[in-house]
Protein backbone atom coordinates (compact mmCIF):
# COMPACT_ATOMS: atom_id res chain seq x y z
CA UNK A 1 0.00 0.00 0.00
CA UNK A 2 1.30 3.44 -0.91
CA UNK A 3 2.41 5.88 1.82
CA UNK A 4 -0.51 8.18 1.02
CA UNK A 5 -3.64 6.04 0.83
CA UNK A 6 -5.30 6.45 -2.56
CA UNK A 7 -9.07 6.28 -2.18
CA UNK A 8 -11.90 6.01 -4.70
CA UNK A 9 -15.42 6.66 -3.43
CA UNK A 10 -18.41 5.09 -5.20
CA UNK A 11 -21.61 6.94 -4.35
CA UNK A 12 -21.58 10.54 -3.10
CA UNK A 13 -25.30 10.94 -2.45
CA UNK A 14 -27.24 9.77 0.59
CA UNK A 15 -24.93 8.34 3.23
CA UNK A 16 -22.05 8.88 0.81
CA UNK A 17 -22.27 12.58 1.64
CA UNK A 18 -20.81 11.75 5.06
CA UNK A 19 -17.86 10.03 3.41
CA UNK A 20 -17.16 13.04 1.21
CA UNK A 21 -17.19 15.44 4.15
CA UNK A 22 -15.02 13.18 6.30
CA UNK A 23 -12.43 12.50 3.60
CA UNK A 24 -12.13 16.12 2.49
CA UNK A 25 -11.81 17.24 6.11
CA UNK A 26 -9.06 14.72 6.75
CA UNK A 27 -7.20 15.76 3.62
CA UNK A 28 -7.29 19.37 4.77
CA UNK A 29 -5.91 18.32 8.17
CA UNK A 30 -2.99 16.62 6.45
CA UNK A 31 -3.94 13.00 7.07
CA UNK A 32 -2.07 10.62 4.73
CA UNK A 33 -4.96 9.85 2.42
CA UNK A 34 -6.19 11.23 -0.87
CA UNK A 35 -9.57 10.97 -2.56
CA UNK A 36 -8.31 10.47 -6.11
CA UNK A 37 -11.68 10.03 -7.86
CA UNK A 38 -15.39 9.53 -7.30
CA UNK A 39 -17.96 7.33 -9.01
CA UNK A 40 -21.58 8.40 -9.28
CA UNK A 41 -23.70 8.69 -12.45
CA UNK A 42 -25.87 11.27 -10.66
CA UNK A 43 -23.10 13.19 -8.90
CA UNK A 44 -24.56 16.57 -9.85
CA UNK A 45 -27.60 15.82 -7.67
CA UNK A 46 -25.54 15.39 -4.51
CA UNK A 47 -25.46 18.29 -2.02
CA UNK A 48 -21.69 17.74 -1.65
CA UNK A 49 -20.88 17.68 -5.37
CA UNK A 50 -19.08 21.02 -5.03
CA UNK A 51 -16.65 19.54 -2.51
CA UNK A 52 -15.33 17.09 -5.10
CA UNK A 53 -15.69 19.27 -8.18
CA UNK A 54 -11.91 19.13 -8.64
CA UNK A 55 -11.82 15.31 -8.62
CA UNK A 56 -12.37 13.10 -11.65
CA UNK A 57 -15.91 11.71 -11.66
CA UNK A 58 -16.99 8.52 -13.41
CA UNK A 59 -20.25 6.69 -13.99
CA UNK A 60 -18.61 3.25 -13.73
CA UNK A 61 -16.22 1.96 -11.06
CA UNK A 62 -14.19 -0.35 -13.31
CA UNK A 63 -13.56 2.44 -15.79
CA UNK A 64 -12.49 4.70 -12.94
CA UNK A 65 -10.05 2.16 -11.49
CA UNK A 66 -8.56 1.51 -14.92
CA UNK A 67 -7.41 5.13 -14.95
CA UNK A 68 -7.03 5.88 -11.24
CA UNK A 69 -5.62 2.94 -9.24
CA UNK A 70 -6.70 2.89 -5.60
CA UNK A 71 -5.48 1.28 -2.41
CA UNK A 72 -8.96 1.46 -0.91
CA UNK A 73 -12.38 1.63 -2.53
CA UNK A 74 -15.27 2.96 -0.44
CA UNK A 75 -18.72 1.89 -1.62
CA UNK A 76 -21.82 3.89 -0.69
CA UNK A 77 -23.89 2.96 -3.72
CA UNK A 78 -27.41 1.50 -3.65
CA UNK A 79 -27.68 -2.11 -2.45
CA UNK A 80 -28.12 -3.56 -5.94
CA UNK A 81 -24.63 -2.43 -6.99
CA UNK A 82 -22.68 -3.68 -3.96
CA UNK A 83 -21.73 -7.09 -5.35
CA UNK A 84 -20.69 -5.74 -8.74
CA UNK A 85 -18.60 -2.94 -7.25
CA UNK A 86 -16.92 -5.08 -4.58
CA UNK A 87 -15.88 -7.48 -7.33
CA UNK A 88 -14.62 -4.61 -9.49
CA UNK A 89 -12.50 -3.27 -6.64
CA UNK A 90 -11.02 -6.70 -5.90
CA UNK A 91 -10.33 -7.24 -9.61
CA UNK A 92 -8.26 -4.05 -9.53
CA UNK A 93 -6.29 -5.08 -6.46
CA UNK A 94 -7.94 -2.72 -3.97
CA UNK A 95 -9.13 -3.26 -0.44
CA UNK A 96 -12.80 -2.44 0.16
CA UNK A 97 -15.05 -0.82 2.74
CA UNK A 98 -18.68 -1.17 1.66
CA UNK A 99 -21.66 0.28 3.45
CA UNK A 100 -24.27 -2.14 4.76
CA UNK A 101 -25.72 -4.46 3.73
CA UNK A 102 -22.95 -6.34 1.93
CA UNK A 103 -25.34 -7.32 -0.88
CA UNK A 104 -28.96 -8.19 -1.59
CA UNK A 105 -29.08 -12.01 -1.40
CA UNK A 106 -27.43 -14.90 0.40
CA UNK A 107 -26.23 -16.32 -2.92
CA UNK A 108 -24.45 -13.04 -3.66
CA UNK A 109 -22.96 -13.11 -0.17
CA UNK A 110 -21.49 -16.58 -0.66
CA UNK A 111 -20.02 -15.57 -4.02
CA UNK A 112 -18.42 -12.48 -2.50
CA UNK A 113 -16.91 -14.45 0.38
CA UNK A 114 -15.28 -16.84 -2.08
CA UNK A 115 -14.04 -14.03 -4.30
CA UNK A 116 -12.53 -12.13 -1.37
CA UNK A 117 -10.70 -15.22 -0.11
CA UNK A 118 -9.18 -15.72 -3.56
CA UNK A 119 -8.12 -12.08 -3.81
CA UNK A 120 -6.18 -11.84 -0.56
CA UNK A 121 -7.59 -8.35 -0.06
CA UNK A 122 -9.56 -7.10 2.91
CA UNK A 123 -13.26 -6.31 2.63
CA UNK A 124 -15.05 -4.59 5.51
CA UNK A 125 -18.78 -3.94 5.71
CA UNK A 126 -19.93 -0.74 7.39
CA UNK A 127 -22.30 -1.89 10.11
CA UNK A 128 -21.24 1.16 12.07
CA UNK A 129 -21.97 -0.19 15.54
CA UNK A 130 -19.42 -2.97 14.95
CA UNK A 131 -16.73 -0.28 14.72
CA UNK A 132 -17.85 1.62 17.82
CA UNK A 133 -15.22 1.59 20.59
CA UNK A 134 -18.02 1.32 23.16
CA UNK A 135 -19.52 -1.71 21.44
CA UNK A 136 -16.14 -3.39 21.03
CA UNK A 137 -15.22 -2.87 24.69
CA UNK A 138 -18.53 -4.34 25.82
CA UNK A 139 -18.25 -7.31 23.48
CA UNK A 140 -14.72 -7.98 24.73
CA UNK A 141 -16.11 -8.07 28.28
CA UNK A 142 -18.84 -10.49 27.18
CA UNK A 143 -16.27 -12.76 25.52
CA UNK A 144 -14.15 -12.64 28.68
CA UNK A 145 -17.12 -14.03 30.62
CA UNK A 146 -17.69 -10.95 32.74
CA UNK A 147 -21.43 -11.03 32.06
CA UNK A 148 -21.88 -14.78 32.06
CA UNK A 149 -23.92 -16.61 29.45
CA UNK A 150 -26.25 -14.86 27.01
CA UNK A 151 -29.92 -15.51 27.75
CA UNK A 152 -32.24 -12.99 26.06
CA UNK A 153 -31.36 -10.16 23.65
CA UNK A 154 -34.08 -7.58 23.01
CA UNK A 155 -34.09 -4.68 20.53
CA UNK A 156 -36.72 -2.07 19.65
CA UNK A 157 -36.51 0.69 17.01
CA UNK A 158 -39.66 2.66 16.16
CA UNK A 159 -38.72 5.14 13.47
CA UNK A 160 -41.60 6.77 11.55
CA UNK A 161 -40.78 7.59 7.95
CA UNK A 162 -42.72 9.86 5.62
CA UNK A 163 -43.68 9.06 2.05
CA UNK A 164 -40.62 11.04 0.95
CA UNK A 165 -38.41 8.30 2.39
CA UNK A 166 -39.79 5.82 -0.13
CA UNK A 167 -39.95 8.37 -2.94
CA UNK A 168 -36.30 9.45 -2.60
CA UNK A 169 -35.12 6.97 -5.24
CA UNK A 170 -36.39 4.21 -7.54
CA UNK A 171 -35.44 1.25 -5.36
CA UNK A 172 -36.52 2.07 -1.79
CA UNK A 173 -38.91 -0.61 -0.54
CA UNK A 174 -38.48 -2.70 -3.69
CA UNK A 175 -37.58 -6.36 -4.14
CA UNK A 176 -35.83 -5.68 -7.44
CA UNK A 177 -34.56 -2.58 -9.20
CA UNK A 178 -36.01 -1.37 -12.48
CA UNK A 179 -33.30 -3.27 -14.38
CA UNK A 180 -33.98 -6.53 -12.54
CA UNK A 181 -31.21 -6.48 -9.94
CA UNK A 182 -32.13 -7.86 -6.50
CA UNK A 183 -32.47 -5.18 -3.81
CA UNK A 184 -34.75 -6.51 -1.04
CA UNK A 185 -34.77 -3.09 0.58
CA UNK A 186 -36.79 -3.07 3.79
CA UNK A 187 -36.76 -1.77 7.33
CA UNK A 188 -34.63 -4.84 8.20
CA UNK A 189 -32.17 -4.41 5.36
CA UNK A 190 -31.63 -0.68 5.56
CA UNK A 191 -32.39 1.79 8.37
CA UNK A 192 -32.47 -0.75 11.22
CA UNK A 193 -30.01 -3.26 9.76
CA UNK A 194 -27.35 -2.14 12.25
CA UNK A 195 -29.43 -3.23 15.22
CA UNK A 196 -30.32 -6.68 13.91
CA UNK A 197 -26.68 -7.21 13.01
CA UNK A 198 -25.53 -6.03 16.43
CA UNK A 199 -27.52 -8.81 18.12
CA UNK A 200 -25.85 -11.39 15.89
CA UNK A 201 -22.48 -9.70 16.41
CA UNK A 202 -22.71 -10.00 20.20
CA UNK A 203 -23.32 -13.74 19.86
CA UNK A 204 -20.17 -14.23 17.80
CA UNK A 205 -17.52 -16.43 19.41
CA UNK A 206 -14.70 -13.95 18.69
CA UNK A 207 -14.49 -10.17 18.47
CA UNK A 208 -14.88 -10.19 14.68
CA UNK A 209 -17.52 -12.90 14.31
CA UNK A 210 -21.31 -12.97 14.27
CA UNK A 211 -23.68 -15.88 14.80
CA UNK A 212 -26.66 -17.08 12.77
CA UNK A 213 -29.70 -18.23 14.79
CA UNK A 214 -30.95 -21.74 14.04
CA UNK A 215 -34.59 -20.75 14.51
CA UNK A 216 -36.16 -17.64 13.00
CA UNK A 217 -39.84 -16.67 13.19
CA UNK A 218 -41.25 -13.38 11.97
CA UNK A 219 -44.34 -11.26 11.51
CA UNK A 220 -44.26 -8.63 8.78
CA UNK A 221 -46.57 -5.85 7.68
CA UNK A 222 -46.62 -2.83 5.45
CA UNK A 223 -48.72 0.29 5.62
CA UNK A 224 -46.79 2.04 2.85
CA UNK A 225 -47.31 1.16 -0.79
CA UNK A 226 -44.05 -0.77 -1.20
CA UNK A 227 -43.05 -4.27 -2.29
CA UNK A 228 -41.34 -5.40 0.91
CA UNK A 229 -42.36 -4.41 4.46
CA UNK A 230 -42.04 -1.42 6.77
CA UNK A 231 -42.53 -3.33 10.04
CA UNK A 232 -40.93 -6.54 11.31
CA UNK A 233 -41.17 -8.57 14.49
CA UNK A 234 -38.53 -11.29 14.76
CA UNK A 235 -38.16 -14.01 17.36
CA UNK A 236 -34.98 -16.04 16.99
CA UNK A 237 -33.13 -18.72 18.92
CA UNK A 238 -29.43 -19.56 18.94
CA UNK A 239 -28.12 -22.66 20.66
CA UNK A 240 -25.28 -22.42 23.17
CA UNK A 241 -23.61 -24.68 25.72
CA UNK A 242 -25.60 -22.95 28.46
CA UNK A 243 -28.91 -23.39 26.64
CA UNK A 244 -30.81 -21.57 23.90
CA UNK A 245 -30.46 -17.80 23.58
CA UNK A 246 -33.62 -15.92 22.59
CA UNK A 247 -33.43 -12.84 20.38
CA UNK A 248 -36.43 -10.52 19.99
CA UNK A 249 -36.43 -7.62 17.53
CA UNK A 250 -39.24 -5.15 16.78
CA UNK A 251 -38.67 -2.44 14.16
CA UNK A 252 -41.03 -0.21 12.20
CA UNK A 253 -41.32 2.79 9.90
CA UNK A 254 -45.08 3.14 10.48
CA UNK A 255 -45.44 3.16 14.28
CA UNK A 256 -47.67 5.46 16.28
CA UNK A 257 -44.82 6.31 18.62
CA UNK A 258 -41.14 7.09 18.10
CA UNK A 259 -38.41 5.18 19.90
CA UNK A 260 -34.71 5.42 19.11
CA UNK A 261 -32.70 2.19 19.34
CA UNK A 262 -33.43 0.56 22.70
CA UNK A 263 -31.38 -2.52 23.53
CA UNK A 264 -31.56 -4.84 26.53
CA UNK A 265 -29.19 -7.82 26.42
CA UNK A 266 -29.63 -10.14 29.40
CA UNK A 267 -26.87 -12.46 30.62
CA UNK A 268 -26.62 -14.85 33.55
CA UNK A 269 -24.44 -12.37 35.47
CA UNK A 270 -25.74 -9.04 34.22
CA UNK A 271 -27.10 -7.05 31.30
CA UNK A 272 -26.16 -4.51 28.66
CA UNK A 273 -28.47 -1.65 27.70
CA UNK A 274 -28.54 1.10 25.11
CA UNK A 275 -30.71 4.17 25.66
CA UNK A 276 -30.14 7.57 24.06
CA UNK A 277 -27.26 6.01 22.11
CA UNK A 278 -25.26 5.31 25.27
CA UNK A 279 -24.12 1.80 26.19
CA UNK A 280 -24.12 0.74 29.82
CA UNK A 281 -23.42 -2.54 31.53
CA UNK A 282 -24.70 -3.87 34.82
CA UNK A 283 -23.05 -6.97 36.23
CA UNK A 284 -23.22 -8.85 39.48
CA UNK A 285 -19.90 -8.99 41.32
CA UNK A 286 -18.74 -10.01 44.78
CA UNK A 287 -18.09 -7.32 47.37
CA UNK A 288 -15.27 -8.60 49.62
CA UNK A 289 -15.96 -5.93 52.23
CA UNK A 290 -19.48 -7.19 52.90
CA UNK A 291 -19.14 -10.77 51.64
CA UNK A 292 -22.16 -10.18 49.42
CA UNK A 293 -23.02 -9.51 45.79
CA UNK A 294 -23.52 -6.04 44.37
CA UNK A 295 -24.44 -4.68 40.93
CA UNK A 296 -21.57 -2.87 39.26
CA UNK A 297 -22.44 -0.28 36.60
CA UNK A 298 -20.08 0.22 33.67
CA UNK A 299 -20.53 3.23 31.40
CA UNK A 300 -19.05 2.20 28.06
CA UNK A 301 -19.86 5.60 26.62
CA UNK A 302 -21.66 6.90 23.54
CA UNK A 303 -22.05 4.47 20.68
CA UNK A 304 -21.82 7.12 18.00
CA UNK A 305 -18.48 8.92 17.74
CA UNK A 306 -17.71 12.31 16.25
CA UNK A 307 -16.72 10.78 12.89
CA UNK A 308 -18.16 7.33 12.24
CA UNK A 309 -16.70 7.32 8.74
CA UNK A 310 -13.19 7.82 10.10
CA UNK A 311 -13.73 5.02 12.64
CA UNK A 312 -14.62 2.58 9.87
CA UNK A 313 -11.94 3.69 7.41
CA UNK A 314 -9.19 3.64 10.04
CA UNK A 315 -10.27 0.22 11.35
CA UNK A 316 -10.15 -1.25 7.85
CA UNK A 317 -6.74 0.28 7.14
CA UNK A 318 -5.41 -1.03 10.46
CA UNK A 319 -6.57 -4.54 9.61
CA UNK A 320 -4.72 -4.23 6.30
CA UNK A 321 -1.53 -3.10 8.05
CA UNK A 322 -1.75 -5.88 10.64
CA UNK A 323 -2.84 -8.55 8.20
CA UNK A 324 -5.80 -9.40 10.42
CA UNK A 325 -9.48 -9.85 9.46
CA UNK A 326 -11.65 -6.72 9.67
CA UNK A 327 -13.82 -6.41 12.75
CA UNK A 328 -16.81 -6.70 10.41
CA UNK A 329 -15.77 -8.59 7.31
CA UNK A 330 -17.87 -10.45 4.78
CA UNK A 331 -18.40 -13.55 6.90
CA UNK A 332 -19.48 -11.45 9.86
CA UNK A 333 -21.81 -9.31 7.75
CA UNK A 334 -23.31 -12.34 6.02
CA UNK A 335 -25.07 -13.34 9.25
CA UNK A 336 -27.42 -10.38 8.77
CA UNK A 337 -27.94 -11.25 5.10
CA UNK A 338 -28.76 -14.86 6.05
CA UNK A 339 -31.42 -13.79 8.55
CA UNK A 340 -33.03 -11.34 6.12
CA UNK A 341 -33.04 -14.01 3.39
CA UNK A 342 -34.79 -16.46 5.72
CA UNK A 343 -37.41 -13.88 6.64
CA UNK A 344 -38.20 -13.26 2.98
CA UNK A 345 -38.40 -16.98 2.23
CA UNK A 346 -40.68 -18.03 5.06
CA UNK A 347 -42.91 -15.08 5.87
CA UNK A 348 -45.89 -13.43 4.26
CA UNK A 349 -46.44 -9.71 4.64
CA UNK A 350 -49.71 -8.36 6.00
CA UNK A 351 -50.79 -5.50 3.72
CA UNK A 352 -52.75 -2.89 5.65
CA UNK A 353 -55.57 -0.79 4.27
CA UNK A 354 -57.38 2.18 5.82
CA UNK A 355 -58.56 2.32 8.58
CA UNK A 356 -55.83 -0.10 9.69
CA UNK A 357 -53.46 2.82 9.19
CA UNK A 358 -54.01 6.57 9.38
CA UNK A 359 -52.82 8.96 6.70
CA UNK A 360 -51.32 12.01 8.40
CA UNK A 361 -50.21 15.11 6.52
CA UNK A 362 -48.27 17.97 8.05
CA UNK A 363 -45.58 20.45 7.08
CA UNK A 364 -42.99 17.67 7.35
CA UNK A 365 -44.66 15.36 4.86
CA UNK A 366 -47.19 12.56 4.50
CA UNK A 367 -47.07 9.72 7.02
CA UNK A 368 -48.78 6.36 7.40
CA UNK A 369 -49.30 5.55 11.06
CA UNK A 370 -50.66 2.27 12.45
CA UNK A 371 -52.67 2.87 15.65
CA UNK A 372 -51.67 0.53 18.46
CA UNK A 373 -48.60 -0.79 16.67
CA UNK A 374 -46.02 0.45 19.17
CA UNK A 375 -47.91 -1.11 22.09
CA UNK A 376 -48.21 -4.38 20.16
CA UNK A 377 -44.46 -4.43 19.56
CA UNK A 378 -43.79 -3.57 23.21
CA UNK A 379 -45.89 -6.57 24.30
CA UNK A 380 -43.95 -8.86 22.01
CA UNK A 381 -40.62 -7.63 23.32
CA UNK A 382 -41.79 -8.00 26.92
CA UNK A 383 -43.38 -11.45 26.59
CA UNK A 384 -41.19 -12.86 23.78
CA UNK A 385 -44.41 -14.22 22.24
CA UNK A 386 -45.17 -13.37 18.63
CA UNK A 387 -48.80 -12.54 17.83
CA UNK A 388 -50.53 -15.45 16.14
CA UNK A 389 -52.01 -12.89 13.74
CA UNK A 390 -50.90 -9.29 13.36
CA UNK A 391 -54.28 -8.35 11.91
CA UNK A 392 -56.13 -9.79 14.91
CA UNK A 393 -53.66 -8.26 17.37
CA UNK A 394 -54.10 -4.79 15.87
CA UNK A 395 -57.88 -5.12 15.83
CA UNK A 396 -58.13 -6.60 19.33
CA UNK A 397 -54.94 -6.42 21.44
CA UNK A 398 -56.28 -9.04 23.87
CA UNK A 399 -56.42 -11.63 21.06
CA UNK A 400 -52.93 -10.96 19.75
CA UNK A 401 -50.85 -13.33 21.83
Amino acid sequence: MSQVIRIVLAGIGGYGENYVRSLISREQKGDPLRLVAVVDPAADRSPVDHLVADRPCFADLSTCLDQYPADLVLICSPIQYHMEQINAALDHGAHVLCEKPMCATLNEALQLIGRQQQSGKQVGIGYQWSYSPAILRAKADVLAGRYGDAQVLRTRVYWPRSQAYYDRNHWAGHLYSSDGRPVFDSVLNNATAHYLHNMLFFLGSTLNEAAIPEKIESRLLRAFDIETFDTALLRMEKSSQAGPVTLALAVSHSPDRTLDPSLDYRYSKGRLTVEDYRLRGYRTVSDPSTDSEIVEEIDYGPIIGSDQVADKVDALLESVRQGTPPVCGLLTASAHTAVVATVHQQSETLVLQPPQYQLIQNDQGTWRVVPGLADLMDRFIDTLELPASLADALRDPASGQ
